[in-house]
């Protein structure tokens, strides 16, 4: 609870999102995630908040190692903070479609954020998500 991801579900809203191209695409089991994941109304009015202070705590530590000659975020190595970031922060800027196909459901959900989130996703925070993938990980995602 609380961690970025579980945050991030939280925070999914359809208001200003793209209009579906499929009929399921409008993600009927939101209230459903919402219970399995244990969300208060509570937890939803402040996930806005709590990911900005997540996304500002991953980018300041980035721009330190950065500065430090590092493009990882601990130390001068691939670890597990630099995978997990890679992967989650496909919720709040997901990769093309071509890169990784997801369903027109969950694309919409991850690219519908508030314009004070989108603020704080520095592009440091996606260049890294990006070396990751393509130094690490590899592209395309084949499912």
């Amino acid at each position: 609870p609380e961690g970025f991801g579980w945050t991030r579900r939280a925070n999914f809203r359809r208001e200003g999102a793209p209009k579906p191209k499929v009929p399921h695409a409008e993600n009927p089991i939101l209230p459903q995630i919402h219970r399995d994941y244990g969300m208060t109304p509570e937890a939803i009015a402040k996930a806005p908040a709590r990911l900005i202070a997540i996304l500002s705590g991953f980018a300041s530590m980035l721009h330190k190692q950065k500065a430090a000659g590092s493009k990882y975020f601990v130390g001068d190595r691939l670890s597990a903070a630099d995978l997990y970031w890679a992967c989650f922060s496909i919720m709040v800027k997901p990769q093309a479609q071509e890169d990784c196909a997801m369903p027109d459901y969950m694309q919409i959900n991850y690219s519908a954020i508030t314009p004070d989130v989108a603020a704080a996703l520095d592009p440091l925070l996606i260049e890294h998500r990006d070396l990751i993938f393509r130094q690490h990980i590899g592209l395309p995602l084949d499912f």
